[in-house]
């Protein structure tokens, strides 16, 4: 039966992302540049998200080796925005945890596993995957934080004029995350701010220049995210 909702999951997730493409794009201005689809390399991180969510709460190795295997197909390098501005509050202890680190992911897989040869060869491999992979330079960049409850992140990066500009997160499903990106006028340019914690803008800035990425957490616990942008 986990097979079956396993194969569910990762066919409506696909379906999802490519519906999310063809109709549900975010908010954006006149000023910003027009909006694209995301780029394959940040629906899959979105996608990886989602699988995790769902093995930890099904203790599904196979969906927990599914995720971290994504997430390591896509060579990313360090999040490293110019500048950031991180929130405070609390971080009320919660019941149950997910992890969005490959290496977690893949430790967690092991004890779900249960001894099962077949997924731990399967884990090993990864696991070697995880010790040699290195970001391509240039390519998307990925971070995870930790947002206390009610509580805003702020990151500046730099966007290049008339290239796509692209930005995910993905949280660890107990609230809802917000996203919302301004320009250095304090122009809202793109938002996603839906009722979920897994959050997707595109768009071509029209200039190259800082922006202004905002994550808030609506929820009355901590959330753990991954960011990427390209």
């Amino acid at each position: 039966m986990k097979k079956v909702l396993l194969s569910l999951l990762i066919t409506t997730c696909f379906s999802m992302n490519f519906a999310y493409s063809q109709e549900k794009q975010p908010e954006t201005t006149e000023k910003s540049g027009n909006i694209v689809a995301p780029s394959k390399e940040m629906q899959t991180i979105l996608l990886a998200g989602q699988l995790a969510k769902f093995g930890y709460e099904n203790i599904s190795a196979s969906a927990l080796i599914q995720a971290a295997e994504l997430y390591l197909s896509v060579a990313t390098d360090e999040f490293l925005p110019v500048s950031a501005k991180m929130g405070v509050g609390n971080e009320t202890s919660k019941d149950k945890f997910v992890s969005l680190d490959p290496k977690q992911i893949l430790a967690d897989a092991t004890i779900f596993a249960d001894g099962d040869p077949v997924y731990l060869s399967m884990i090993k491999k990864l696991e070697n995957t995880v010790q040699s992979t290195r970001g391509a330079v240039g390519g998307p960049k990925r971070g995870l934080y930790r947002l206390p409850a009610g509580a805003t992140d702020s990151f500046t990066i730099k966007f290049y004029a008339n290239e796509r500009a692209t930005v995910v997160v993905s949280g660890d499903g107990d609230t809802d995350l917000d996203l919302y990106i301004y320009d250095d006028n304090g122009n809202l340019i793109a938002k996603d701010d839906d009722y979920s914690d897994d959050c997707i803008v595109n768009w071509i800035p029209r200039w190259t220049g800082q922006f202004i990425i905002q994550i808030v957490n609506r929820g009355n616990v901590y959330n753990d995210y991954v960011i990427a942008t390209n």
